[in-house]
């Protein structure tokens, strides 16, 4: 479902719940993290899907990076 959706131009945001294997296939240009299900803050979530794969702070500029570009583009 994920690549159907990426596929037609979605953007993707993830919680606290969601599989790994659908994550790592999310290009860093269409990923957005959040808190909506979750009594988690938004750092515990970003902790959580850096992972073993990638840096925290990395993770925290594609995030910021893409909401500057989706939300406040000028």
């Amino acid at each position: 479902q994920a690549v159907q959706l990426l596929k037609k131009g979605f953007y993707l945001s993830f919680g606290e719940y969601y599989p790994d294997e659908t994550m790592q296939i999310v290009p860093d240009e269409r990923l957005f993290l959040e808190t909506d299900d979750s009594l988690l803050d938004i750092e515990d979530i970003l902790c959580q899907a850096a992972g073993a794969w990638v840096e925290v702070e990395a993770l925290c500029e594609v995030i910021r990076r893409n909401i500057q570009n989706v939300f406040f583009k000028a």
